[in-house]
């Protein structure tokens, strides 16, 4: 939920954006978290959940899933985790084990680079997509 200390001011739209994407796991685009907010404040416009969604994810509040190929999709869930994203149908599916994957490679090693995986994109093919 916004604190003070995160908010430039807590609006009602704030609000029920921040709300309706805590609800869901599935990763909504901003015409689907749209249609969910809508449900509670029939007013809300399409620009006003793109201009939160912005000011949420500068405020660190939520994550902003970008693709090449497809529409930018939306995580209410801030703890460090990864996201496999299907390069074929988009499907998201999020891993938690975090610390449990583990980068070994001998160029990062000689360039002196230290990895801190906080947030992680890998990119494939879900299960349905394989067969």
């Amino acid at each position: 939920m916004l604190t003070k200390s995160q908010e430039h001011r807590v609006t009602s739209q704030r609000k029920i954006i921040l709300e309706e994407l805590k609800k869901v796991c599935t990763h909504p685009t901003a015409a689907e978290i749209y249609e969910m907010a809508r449900k509670r404040l029939p007013s809300m416009s399409l620009a006003t959940i793109y201009r939160n969604l912005d000011f949420l994810e500068k405020k660190g509040l939520i994550l902003k899933i970008q693709s090449k190929n497809e529409k930018s999709r939306y995580d209410g869930n801030v703890e460090k985790h990864c996201h496999l994203i299907c390069k074929k149908c988009g499907h998201i599916e999020d891993i938690f084990d975090v610390d449990e994957i583990k980068i070994k490679s001998e160029t990062l090693k000689k360039a002196g680079f230290e990895v801190h995986l906080d947030f992680l994109e890998l990119h494939g093919l879900c299960r349905a997509c394989v067969h």
